[in-house]
């Protein structure tokens, strides 16, 4: 039975599937089919050579420079580097007229073994589109000419308008995603009888899969991979661990949805959460309520809530691992990290230890909710309404009353708060 690899375009993205890769390799996937489109058609070419080594040892070395003709002088830690990287890349296109990508080239050159390419028996196939009329193109590397093989996948790659069309035997050429950024209908056209599509979340069209009887699995990334031309070794260093952490928890080694753990990590919890739950239950459903409404009403939005942050299967997994998830993101934990529950608990409560709340000491029920609701800081919302849930648990007092609504509005800062009163509970 064929499996096909299946590689969406994403520039600098493309380090990503890197990792991926690796995931599928220690899982022990190998490929019959290789399709890709831009950088997907690039990493693919080097691995349906056989030579995978030399594709970590091009993400490893990669810089804008090395890539196009700009110079990318930004701190990749700054708030707004997105924003900088468009304009740099905009004012060079304009002075310019384009982006020159011809250092590209000079890398593929240099990096790929076309001979080894096609001497190998994974078939490799690419997709472009004609310009200026756009129309399709997909190749199989035995329609191309050895000689022409660099050119097309630069074709693949030229990302117009910010680059010129590539042109090949007198024909102009732009990136492939402008047809399918996903080419996972060539990878059925060349008999593949199930997929595995690493898609980057870029720009670019991605047709629908016409034969639906063919089993595809998609790996996603779970977080924005930033800009798509700003490349440097630090970043791909970064995208190779999500690639890497993402593939093996979409194929179920590891837990979470942007954070990752390793199996079973949250037992323990668990196992105490449904004392706390009853706990809270009895002091926290509103008052204005009937019981069994509430709950149900506040559970469903809980629900809901969780799945927007996560997904539906991490809330299938377990609420915990929803909820976990939420808590790294908010407390800006290494998203990059494998984590056991002691390395993730520790991480979290350091984070956590450090924000600084203002004294709520004789602040009446008013003066409270107003902060609750006005607060811009969402780390130190989480705190006060964790203050507070933890002072209802021990005495059985409660001075904040929240009505359904109000829950409804705190509710993702309420399921993080309720998470750290349970890591409490279970180490006290």
């Amino acid at each position: 039975m064929k499996t096909a690899l299946v590689l969406a375009g994403g520039g600098a993205r493309g380090a990503y599937q890197v990792g991926a890769y690796r995931a599928l390799l220690e899982m022990g996937y190998s490929f019959d089919i290789i399709t890709g489109a831009s950088v997907g058609a690039l990493n693919g070419a080097m691995i349906a050579s056989g030579k995978s080594e030399l594709l970590y040892k091009l993400w490893n070395e990669i810089t804008t420079e090395k890539v196009i003709d700009c110079i990318m002088d930004i701190d990749e830690q700054a708030l707004d580097v997105e924003r900088k990287a468009t304009k740099i890349l905009f004012k060079k296109a304009m002075a310019n007229q384009c982006i020159d990508q011809s250092p590209l080239r000079e890398l593929i050159e240099r990096i790929l073994d076309i001979d080894a390419l096609y001497d190998s028996t994974v078939e490799f196939g690419l997709t472009t589109a004609k310009y200026p009329s756009f129309t399709p193109v997909e190749l199989f590397k035995n329609d191309i000419p050895k000689e022409l093989m660099v050119d097309y996948l630069m074709a693949s790659s030229a990302c117009f308008p910010a680059m010129k069309p590539y042109i090949v035997d007198g024909c102009k050429y732009v990136d492939g995603g402008y047809f399918d950024s996903m080419p996972i209908n060539l990878a059925i056209k060349a008999g593949a009888k199930q997929v595995i599509a690493i898609d980057l979340q870029s720009f670019g069209a991605v047709k629908k899969q016409k034969d639906k009887s063919i089993p595809v699995k998609i790996i996603s990334p779970r977080e924005n991979l930033g800009h798509m031309l700003m490349f440097s070794q630090a970043r791909s260093q970064r995208l190779f661990k999500l690639g890497y952490n993402d593939t093996l928890k979409v194929f179920g080694v590891y837990d979470g949805w942007r954070f990752t753990f390793k199996p079973h990590v949250f037992d323990a919890l668990s196992d105490a959460y449904p004392e706390l739950a009853s706990t809270l239950r009895s002091i926290w459903l509103p008052m204005n309520s009937s019981g069994d409404a509430a709950e149900k009403r506040i559970l469903s939005a809980a629900a809901t809530c969780m799945e927007k942050a996560t997904s539906k299967e991490t809330i299938e997994k377990g609420w915990l691992y929803a909820a976990a998830d939420m808590a790294g993101s908010a407390f800006l934990l290494d998203s990059t990290a494998i984590y056991t529950e002691d390395e993730y608990i520790e991480a979290l409560l350091a984070r956590f230890d450090e924000v600084c709340m203002p004294s709520l000491e004789g602040i009446g029920y008013r003066a409270l909710l107003y902060r609750l609701l006005t607060t811009t800081d969402e780390r130190i919302v989480i705190k006060m309404l964790y203050e507070e849930m933890k002072n209802s648990v021990q005495t059985g007092d409660k001075r904040l009353i929240l009505n359904t609504s109000l829950i409804f509005k705190l509710m993702p800062k309420l399921i993080i708060a309720t998470f750290m009163l349970l890591i409490d509970t279970v180490r006290s």
